[in-house]
């Protein structure tokens, strides 16, 4: 369900930006019916109709999703960079540019954090946290294989080189998790990226 309200959540932020023509491109891509009105959309699916209601615009909007029958199925809150969405399922955090709450991996030194997602669903915690330091990518790919492997996770590691570009990723899984890390620094540039994924299995 949380992935399908992802989707028409998405379709919103699509709809709200588009005109009658982009309404009949998105209707051929999805196979859905768009209908926008003002601040309101309205999306027939397969399984129903689902209306999305709009107030306030920019950094404070507030946009709630109902059914046919009333029924308040998720709730999107927009608040300066950061967006919070609540559903039935649970909740899903985007956008801070801070470290989450309770991140299970070590963060290495970085100099900025460019985003971060973090969501909870029947007790479990999914993070992904994009980040850039000045450290090179060997030596925060050793620091991350150290982190997830102390954490269970069977690491493999691969390193690609082309020019002077570098790319390490890191994958693997535990008995109750998958995690990566990837690590990247293009040749010339003075800061690595580095994105990390925390994802609980079922």
């Amino acid at each position: 369900m949380m992935k399908r309200t992802m989707l028409i959540l998405a379709l919103v932020g699509a709809v709200s930006a588009c005109d009658k023509l982009g309404e009949i491109a998105i209707e051929k891509a999805t196979g859905v019916e768009v209908d926008k009105d003002g601040k309101k959309v309205t999306i027939q699916t397969e399984e129903g109709k689902v209306t999305m209601t709009t107030d306030g615009t920019g950094k404070t909007a507030r946009t709630v999703v109902t059914t046919e029958d009333g029924e308040k199925t998720a709730v999107m809150n927009a608040e300066d960079n950061k967006i919070k969405i609540t559903t039935e399922d649970g909740t899903l955090t985007l956008g801070e540019q801070k470290v989450p709450d309770d991140f299970p991996l070590p963060v290495i030194a970085h100099d900025k954090v460019m985003t971060s997602a973090h969501a909870t669903k029947a007790g479990k915690d999914t993070y992904s946290l994009m980040l850039q330091t000045k450290k090179a990518p060997g030596e925060v790919a050793d620091f991350y294989q150290k982190a997830l492997e102390g954490k269970g996770v069977k690491v493999k590691r691969m390193e690609h080189k082309m020019n002077d570009d570098v790319m390490i990723n890191l994958g693997g899984e535990g008995d109750k998790v998958n995690a990566g890390v990837n690590v990247m620094r293009k040749g010339g540039e003075a800061l690595t990226q580095v994105m990390i994924h925390w994802n609980p299995k079922k």
